[in-house]
């Protein structure tokens, strides 16, 4: 290693000589194709590049890390369904060298400047994957076995129809929208609206919530308003935790009539949080560092989300034209 070292991304794409993608035809598990392999440089120097081999399943990329630098491994497989995964990577360190004497001009002389070695450098940290994605794999293989289409399968089709997600989507965003806040008891009778309406909440919730919203006096619906605003517009966190304080208060205080809203506004962005599959994912697919508990709280659902979003990123567009139909893709692969 001469000079200071350079971070370098490793680019892996697999040609193959395949049909057009048919979401009807079987997955096949013994893929062959050729891999590129670019070494692209952040200061746009060329690398090398090879050509490998894939054969009999998914090989694994080794990344090396370095001082002041490394290669990270990007994968995309060429597949039935156009299949995205996300690996966890080995790292392996490379030997620990010195840098030798390095001459620096000063005015019109050069001095020496004495050796430095690479194992004096702190050690590089890398990023632990925060789900198991090989049992996420088997998962997927395992749907699309029964469901080659996916959420475009007919038996899928018929259960989202029963679920009527889109009208439901549609309802929320043109009552909440950031324009629509105006008269707070307006945005409060289309909350208990959309909470009675949806089927994923629980029919024993929906009456229990429907009296006790309209129970509220003016000022209690105003602050109902602002807090829902605040989670879909404005500051996530304070408009959370000023709902849950006012639900609490009705002993409502439940995952499901926290979620669900904002879930129907953002579908792609917010998540449903139906406490047995919640529980279910959490030990099936080995979240991390995640402690279901029957009390909402922000710091639990910012930090499901985000391992939520990363597993959805993860698996083929046809499991997951949803955050809800990715949720329903889980419950039924555990």
């Amino acid at each position: 290693m001469r000079g200071s070292a350079r971070a370098h991304s490793l680019h892996v794409q697999l040609f193959e000589n395949f049909p057009q993608l048919n979401p009807e035809r079987q997955i096949d598990h013994q893929t062959n194709g050729s891999f590129m392999i670019v070494l692209a440089d952040v200061n746009h120097r060329v690398g090398e590049i090879r050509i490998l081999q894939l054969r009999h399943g998914y090989q694994k990329v080794i990344s090396q890390a370095g001082h002041r630098g490394g290669f990270s491994a990007h994968i995309r497989m060429g597949g039935q369904y156009g299949k995205r995964y996300s690996q966890p990577t080995t790292h392996t360190r490379l030997p620990k060298p010195a840098i030798g004497p390095i001459l620096q001009r000063e005015g019109d002389k050069r001095k020496s400047v004495p050796a430095v070695s690479i194992a004096d450098s702190p050690p590089i940290e890398h990023e632990v994957p925060l789900v198991n994605s090989k049992r996420l794999e088997r998962a997927q293989e395992q749907f699309f076995m029964r469901h080659p289409g996916g959420f475009l399968d007919p038996e899928m089709q018929a259960l989202a129809k029963k679920h009527r997600m889109s009208q439901m989507a549609a309802l929320a965003r043109s009552s909440f929208s950031k324009g629509a806040f105006t008269d707070p008891a307006v945005i409060v009778e289309n909350m208990v609206k959309v909470v009675t309406r949806s089927s994923m909440v629980s029919v024993f919730e929906k009456p229990r919530y429907r009296d006790f919203v309209n129970s509220l006096n003016h000022e209690q619906k105003a602050a109902l308003a602002k807090a829902l605003k605040q989670f879909l517009h404005g500051n996530q966190q304070k408009g959370f935790e000023a709902m849950l304080g006012i639900l609490a208060a009705g002993r409502l205080a439940k995952w499901s009539l926290m979620t669900i809203i904002p879930n129907y506004y953002s579908p792609d962005e917010e998540v449903f949080v139906k406490p047995t599959t919640v529980k279910g994912v959490i030990a099936s697919f080995e979240l991390v560092d995640l402690h279901y508990s029957p009390t909402p709280s922000w710091d639990f659902y910012v930090r499901y989300r985000e391992q939520f979003l990363q597993m959805k990123a993860s698996v083929d567009p046809l499991l997951a034209p949803s955050n809800a139909a990715f949720a329903g893709f889980l419950m039924m692969s555990m």
